[in-house]
C-alpha cells in the first residue's frame, strides 16, 4: 500500500534555505559580520568568473531549423539546458554536489519512476532534443549574491557540456515566492531584490552563451491530488508580483517568455509544491504549447 507522505514544515517553498543563501540575506543588516564569509566565498567562486564563454570558443554548428508545429522527422538534436530549484531536479541528472528532492522516498510518494516522468525532460523529448546541462538545484532562489542563488556567477556558468546549448529553459522563483523575498523594482543591479537578480541572471547567462535561445517560464501553482486527505489544510500563497517581475525582466534583458502562468492552471501535488508524475505531465503540455508559439522562424 502506498503510504501519505509527512507533510513538510512549510510547503509554500520547496525546501531548506541553504546557509550561503542566508548569509546573503543578512548582509544588509549584519554586513560586518558577512565580510569574511563573502571574502571567501569570492575566492571559491574565481574559477567560475574565468569560466570560458564556451559559445564563442566552441559553438554548436549544427543547422538550425525552425521548431514550427513541433515536427522532429528528420530534425538535428538541440542541446537544451535548465536552470532550476527542486521541482525540475532528479537523481542523477543535476551537477555533483546540489541538493536534489526527487529521489529515494520523494520520488516513490510522487510516483516518479525515471527520468522520463519529469517535466523537463517530457519537453526536450517533444522538441525532438537531447539534454545538455540539468543546472537545478533544490531549495534555491533567484535572490542572493552567490551559488546556489540562480543569479550567482557559478550556476550562470554551468550550463553547457562539451558544447553549448541552443535552448536554455529557466523555471525559477518559487522559493523566492515561497520566502517573500524582496521585490526590488526599484534596482535593476540589487541581487538583494528578485527584479533585480532575475536580470542578473539574465545578463550572465547571455553573456556566457550569446548563441542561445533563453526561454523563461513564470510560476505556476500546486494543488493537492484529488481525494488525498492529509492531515493538514494549509495552501500555498499565490502573489503574482513575482511573475510580474519575471515579465519585466526578460522583456528588459530581450529574452523569451513561456508565459505559463496566464494558463491559469494548477498542476497536481501532494504538498501544493512539488509536482507529482501527473503534475510534471500538466506541466510540460503548458510549456510544450508555449515553445510552440516561441520557438519558429519568425523568432
Amino acid at each position: 500500500m502506498k503510504r501519505n507522505p509527512q507533510p513538510p514544515l512549510n510547503f509554500r517553498f520547496h525546501g531548506e534555505l541553504d546557509v550561503k543563501q542566508l548569509i546573503d540575506i543578512c548582509i544588509e543588516v549584519q554586513r560586518p559580520k558577512a565580510e569574511k564569509a563573502i571574502a571567501e566565498e569570492l575566492a571559491r567562486v574565481e574559477k567560475a568568473v574565468d569560466c570560458p564563454k564556451i559559445c564563442i570558443n566552441k559553438p554548436n554548428n549544427r543547422p538550425k531549423i525552425c521548431i514550427r508545429g513541433l515536427r522532429t522527422e528528420n530534425m538535428p538534436k538541440y542541446k537544451v539546458s535548465i536552470l532550476g530549484d527542486s521541482i525540475s531536479t532528479y537523481i542523477g541528472f543535476n551537477p555533483r554536489g546540489y541538493a536534489v528532492y526527487y529521489k529515494d522516498d520523494k520520488a516513490y510518494d510522487n510516483e516518479i519512476n525515471s527520468v522520463d516522468d519529469t517535466w523537463w525532460k517530457q519537453v526536450i523529448d517533444g522538441l525532438g532534443g537531447e539534454l545538455c546541462v540539468n543546472n537545478s538545484y533544490s531549495g534555491s532562489l533567484v535572490t542572493g549574491a552567490f551559488a546556489p542563488s540562480a543569479c550567482s556567477v557559478e550556476r550562470c556558468s554551468n550550463l553547457h557540456d562539451e558544447i553549448a546549448p541552443d535552448i536554455i529553459l529557466i523555471y525559477m522563483g518559487t522559493n523566492d515566492r515561497g520566502f517573500e523575498m524582496n521585490l526590488g523594482l526599484d534596482n535593476a543591479d540589487d541581487t538583494m531584490g528578485f527584479y533585480g537578480a532575475y536580470r542578473t541572471m539574465l545578463k550572465r547567462i547571455k553573456n556566457n552563451y550569446p548563441t542561445a535561445k533563453i526561454v523563461c517560464g513564470t510560476l505556476l501553482m500546486g494543488r493537492l491530488q484529488a481525494g488525498l486527505n492529509l492531515a493538514y489544510d494549509r495552501f500555498m500563497k499565490e502573489d503574482t508580483r513575482y511573475n510580474g517581475a519575471i515579465r519585466l525582466a526578460v522583456k528588459e534583458e530581450g529574452c523569451l517568455l513561456a508565459d505559463i502562468a496566464l494558463a491559469d492552471e494548477r498542476y497536481e501535488t501532494l504538498d501544493y509544491c512539488h509536482p507529482t508524475k501527473s503534475g510534471h505531465k500538466e506541466m510540460a503540455k503548458l510549456w510544450l504549447a508555449e515553445l510552440k508559439k516561441l520557438l519558429t522562424e519568425e523568432n
